[in-house]
């Protein structure tokens, strides 16, 4: 398109000029000059003039090298990985007429191509450069996301370049990569992955089992089993611009534990939950609990070491007792149930005359001064209503022991509250945590509590909560977490927002999809209960994405008081470029937009690569331990999360062009 016409696109000559060094580059370290010629722009021509200067065109001798690009023409640049492509070259170009074209190290030149998209598809953006016109000649791809350029121009971040994506990688571990790809698509080993697992260990021993897995699966998803040896990989990636986040890949379940008891031991074991295997933890004892939190203070110190200003990710599974946090869990969804009651008229608010009301229903008689001083207990800013914010915060386990003493008789309220020994598990979980969020503040490390099962998740916001109004008073030094597969979720951000706004204190939020889609449904049906997962995938992209939008516009980001803050966690292409698109409504430059991009390590390559190489806030999510322990996890996140491994098909056929360009293509 050349000032607004359209000109015919057979019989173009490209003309390739370069530098090309011996070794692998990065691609924004090479300048290509790539020249459009025709013969009749090359002679000043205009579109309209075309016809007669075509009749011309097919006079000129064949082989007549081809002219210089006018002052009309200027040519075009990239910087592209197309460079890769061009270094490799290729033996045909299937175009038009299949002629065998000619190549030196320094020159490239295609004639009579036929078709102008064709080669070009796929290979990043490309612009144009007059002095008549700013328009720009861009290819076009369903997997591209829209950017500018440093004039401001719009541009296509193409996820569809495997030569920019796997340009770190080795060609075996790309041929690992497929291979495993390959395997845990294989339906019938992933559902009985469970059996696999204890038929190998009984018949080969854990040392054999180790050996074979260290450098397949474990070494495909994994970064290492200990501190140092993750130190390889955490350098790999940050060449590619692109972080790391830590994980100690531990996580317990409540069919794990036994009840709460004093005389416990504190061996920690590996169980197999259904189809899937998950690293369980035996919390019996605190001492266990204590040695998780030195492990977390480990990470925290490793990733300032090795990534300054990183996150570490933490799960309160293993600061606590799971069956404590699902009592707990439940005496807060109570403390709600009783605000439900309460709030007759459902506005979201309780005045003084419901609270009056609702305490004559369900308490015994009391005075009526006695009834208000208990309303200005909750009601703390004199507002004459009690919102659900200040309802949870101010309901601590003390102050609802000695509401439910007031209760005319026992029923749910009342069994749900915390006695004195479940009081000290508590403060000693948030204790954990708060020595955690402190070392990581001193130390710049950001911290992610990762989301759990429903029936914890009630009590993990309470702790999250608890400390980012205390550390992230002027920072994102924690970040709550998001599962936007579950009903409520976009609800539930919507509330923490106000809360922060209210409470002037900074949100800071991961989003995910959530990995326990199967548990959850299999518990809420066999409790009798809806589910809490969203019914369709639809329905869960769409969470996603106004999650996204309700965090990125929100007042307080709008009004420059605070970026974003916000981790999209996601394999998801659609989910990553509604976020590039999102950033580039809200004006921000992409490595000063406060918006940063998750993915598994091993998962997902073309995105995170593709997002690094744009200077976007890239990072993979580097779980380590014991191979043993590491592999149930990573292998329950594969089967639980429909959406992960959804997306492989694509990746495999990447994969399978990028080995194939690099072994029969590739002639350097």
């Amino acid at each position: 398109r050349l000032d607004g016409g359209v000109y015919p696109t057979d019989r173009l000559r490209f003309r390739l000029s370069s530098t090309l060094p011996n070794k692998r580059l990065h691609p924004t370290s090479l300048s290509l000059s790539l020249s459009l010629h025709t013969s009749p722009l090359a002679h000043g021509t205009n579109v309209a003039q075309w016809p007669q200067a075509k009749q011309t065109h097919r006079h000129r001798h064949h082989h007549e090298p081809p002219r210089k690009p006018t002052a009309m023409q200027g040519g075009l640049r990239t910087t592209t990985s197309v460079t890769n492509q061009i270094k490799g070259g290729w033996r045909n170009f299937g175009v038009g007429r299949r002629r065998r074209r000619r190549w030196s190290k320094s020159s490239l030149q295609w004639r009579d191509l036929h078709n102008l998209q064709r080669p070009l598809a796929g290979y990043g953006s490309f612009y144009r450069r007059t002095t008549n016109t700013a328009a720009a000649i861009t290819t076009t791809s369903s997997a591209s996301s829209a950017q500018h350029d440093a004039g401001g121009k719009r541009y296509k971040i193409n996820f569809q370049d495997g030569c920019e994506a796997y340009r770190d990688l080795s060609t075996m571990a790309l041929v690992r990569a497929y291979i495993v790809f390959k395997v845990c698509g294989i339906q019938w080993v992933v559902k009985n992955s469970e059996f696999l697992l204890k038929t190998s260990l009984r018949i080969f021993g854990s040392k054999i089992v180790s050996f074979l897995l260290r450098p397949t699966l474990f070494g495909h998803f994994c970064g290492g089993e200990d501190l140092v040896t993750i130190k390889p990989t955490v350098d790999r990636l940050k060449r590619s611009n692109i972080g790391g986040i830590l994980d100690f890949a531990a996580e317990a379940d409540v069919e794990a534990e036994e009840p709460l008891s004093s005389s416990s031991v504190d061996t920690p074991t590996t169980i197999l939950e259904g189809n899937a295997l998950a690293r369980q933890y035996s919390y019996q004892t605190e001492r266990q609990c204590d040695a998780n939190k030195k492990i977390f203070e480990t990470a925290i110190k490793a990733v300032h070491g090795v990534t300054p200003g990183g996150f570490a990710a933490i799960k309160v599974t293993a600061l606590g007792n799971p069956l404590f946090l699902e009592r707990w869990s439940e005496s807060l969804r109570e403390m709600h149930r009783l605000f439900s009651l309460m709030d007759k008229d459902q506005d979201g608010n309780v005045t003084l005359e419901e609270f009056k009301s609702a305490w004559g229903m369900l308490f015994m008689e009391c005075d009526q001064k006695f009834v208000e001083q208990q309303f200005e207990l909750f009601d703390r800013d004199n507002t004459g209503r009690i919102d659900p914010v200040a309802w949870a915060t101010t309901l601590d386990p003390q102050t609802m022991r000695k509401l439910a003493s007031f209760c005319r008789e026992e029923g749910p309220f009342s069994a749900a509250v915390l006695n004195e020994e479940e009081e000290r598990l508590l403060d000693s979980m948030r204790m954990r945590l708060s020595d955690l969020v402190v070392l990581a503040d001193s130390l710049d490390v950001r911290l992610m509590i990762d989301a759990e099962h429903t029936y914890f998740q009630p009590a993990i916001d309470n702790l999250v909560l608890g400390v980012q109004r205390e550390y992230n008073l002027s920072t994102d030094r924690v970040y709550q977490t998001i599962q936007c597969y579950l009903k409520d979720a976009r609800e539930r951000n919507q509330m923490f927002m106000q809360q922060a706004e209210d409470e002037g204190w900074v949100y800071a939020v991961k989003l995910v999809r959530g990995a326990y889609m199967y548990q959850e449904r299999a518990r809420a049906a066999a409790r009798n209960e809806p589910s809490p997962i969203h019914d369709t995938i639809e329905d869960t992209h769409r969470c996603y994405e106004e999650v996204m939008k309700d965090v990125i516009f929100r007042s307080r980001v709008q009004k420059k008081l605070e970026k974003p803050n916000l981790v999209v966690a996601t394999h998801n292409q659609r989910s990553v470029e509604c976020a590039i698109d999102l950033i580039d409504r809200a004006g921000f430059k992409p490595e000063e937009s406060g918006v940063s991009f998750g993915q598994l390590l091993g998962m997902a390559d073309h995105l995170t690569y593709t997002l690094g190489a744009h200077r976007y806030n890239a990072y993979k999510y580097i779980p380590y331990g014991p191979i043993l322990e590491c592999l149930p996890y990573l292998i329950r996140r594969a089967q639980e999360n429909s959406d992960l491994m959804g997306s492989v098909g694509y990746e495999m056929k990447m994969l399978v062009s990028e080995i194939t360009r690099r072994l029969f293509y590739d002639r350097r």
